[in-house]
């Protein structure tokens, strides 16, 4: 407890004294060529204290967990939970070995009604639109349809103006037996 607390003062007094003189002080060179214990690698050190906290040894024996991997389903989810009651642990994949994906499968929105493969490819991603977002479920307008000429266009309106037509005129009729 004593060396941890020492190995700190000697920390604070290294960073408070960090850039404010070139020279160094004759006792921090006679200390750092003495070697000195750490407890947390369990072996001798001579550099400064700075350089040997950020060392390879000394940071693998700091022996830290893994950090938790990050999904697209947040821990408060109600999905999230029902998989860890069912038994699924956060940091392996899926499936029985646990060796399977971690992250969602992208998907490509389908909006149209062309066949699958139909036409050019569209970039596969994992999430399309925002939640809760209204404009992303929204069919696309009928009104603008592509690769049509104004004379097709015309021509189904002139044969929806004629089915109105005729439907209204079968509607009269039929009150008039």
């Amino acid at each position: 407890m004593r060396l941890h607390l020492a190995l700190l003062l000697k920390l604070l007094e290294e960073l408070e004294s960090y850039g404010t003189s070139a020279e160094r002080d004759p006792q921090s060179d006679s200390s750092a060529s003495q070697p000195q214990w750490c407890g947390v690698c369990c072996s001798e050190y001579s550099s400064s204290l700075s350089s040997h906290l950020s060392s390879t040894l000394h940071l693998f024996s700091l022996r830290r967990a893994p950090p938790t991997p990050y999904y697209c389903l947040p821990p408060s989810s109600n999905s999230y939970k029902i998989m860890v009651r069912c038994g699924w642990e956060p940091g392996p994949g899926l499936g029985p070995e646990g060796e399977g994906p971690k992250q969602p499968v992208p998907t490509v929105l389908k909006r149209d009604q062309e066949g699958l493969g139909y036409g050019h490819m569209k970039r596969a991603k994992v999430t399309h639109f925002q939640p809760r977002d209204s404009a992303a479920v929204k069919r696309p307008s009928q009104e603008k349809q592509e690769g049509r000429g104004k004379g097709e266009r015309k021509e189904d309106s002139r044969r929806k103006e004629q089915r109105d037509k005729t439907w209204e005129r079968d509607f009269r009729a039929s009150f008039y037996l």
